[in-house]
């Protein structure tokens, strides 16, 4: 499937949830300290995410590669 499913109720919580974070950025920028140790700790989140993503992406390549050289053995 080229485009996921989402409901009405799923885009109006990531947007409602994304006007959150930029309402506290906001805040952040005017110089609230809470502000930017709350933004800082969802950008490290997102990061952490992003790179576990990025090994398992790794990891799951070579694993598939490993199948494919067993499967070409065996039909030898």
């Amino acid at each position: 499937m080229l485009f996921p499913r989402f409901t009405m109720r799923t885009i109006l919580a990531v947007m409602t949830g994304c006007a959150v974070l930029f309402v506290v950025m906001g805040l952040g920028a005017r110089g609230q300290t809470w502000a930017w140790g709350l933004v800082i700790g969802v950008v490290s989140l997102g990061t952490t995410a992003l790179v576990h993503a990025t090994w398992f992406g790794v990891v799951w390549y070579f694993s598939r590669l490993e199948d494919r050289r067993a499967a070409v053995k065996e039909r030898s």
